[in-house]
């Protein structure tokens, strides 16, 4: 058990290592953490990374997909950000190995090549469903217009076909067979019931 003298101290201690108290601090202190941006909730260029050349990127993608609506521009940024963290974990890649590409026996580059490898195929199957969903979007949002054509058509030819029976005279109705009695069905002598001689 520690000793009176000791909590005081060690409560006084505390008072002088509570973090940045201002906010450029804080924020700062917030990205401790962050090392090569692969598993963060927020997308950040490395400072070795050039933020014109992922703009340039980011532009032809828009000019390319043309997005019409706020979900089709958020998944044109998101390809744009998947992509450049699957170069970034390949480019990683290239550090854990050596000059005749074998793998460097540093137990770090051991342990990191995997892990960049995860990194670039999750990146990859990301930024093929961001696409394939923007693509199958887009899809949807050009064929409403002839959607809505298709339906209108038809909605007018159901009302001239409406229309035409309503103009058409009552055509009268078509005589029916009448029915004999059964009486003089049995008096009419049947054709085929000749009699025979003998």
């Amino acid at each position: 058990m520690s000793s009176t003298a000791k909590a005081a101290a060690n409560s006084a201690n505390s008072k002088l290592s509570t973090g940045p108290t201002s906010d450029a601090g804080k924020a700062a202190s917030s990205q401790n953490a962050r090392k090569l941006g692969f598993a963060g909730k927020t997308f950040h260029l490395l400072t070795v990374e050039d933020q014109e050349n992922f703009n340039e990127y980011l532009n032809g993608l828009t000019a390319e997909y043309q997005p019409a609506t706020v979900m089709e521009l958020t998944l044109v940024t998101k390809i744009a950000q998947h992509y450049w963290l699957s170069q970034r974990a390949l480019f990683l890649q290239e550090f854990c190995f050596g000059d005749n590409m074998e793998t460097i026996n540093h137990p770090d580059a051991r342990k990191q090549l995997p892990l960049y490898l995860r990194y670039q195929s999750t990146h990859d199957r990301a930024f093929h469903k961001c696409r394939q969903e923007l693509e199958k979007m887009q899809a949807a949002r050009k064929a409403e217009p002839v959607k809505q054509e298709t339906a209108a058509v038809r909605l007018e030819i159901s009302q001239l076909k409406l229309e035409r029976e309503r103009m058409r005279p009552p055509q009268p109705a078509k005589a029916s067979r009448i029915a004999r009695p059964a009486s003089v069905v049995a008096e009419i002598p049947s054709a085929t019931a000749v009699p025979v001689a003998a």
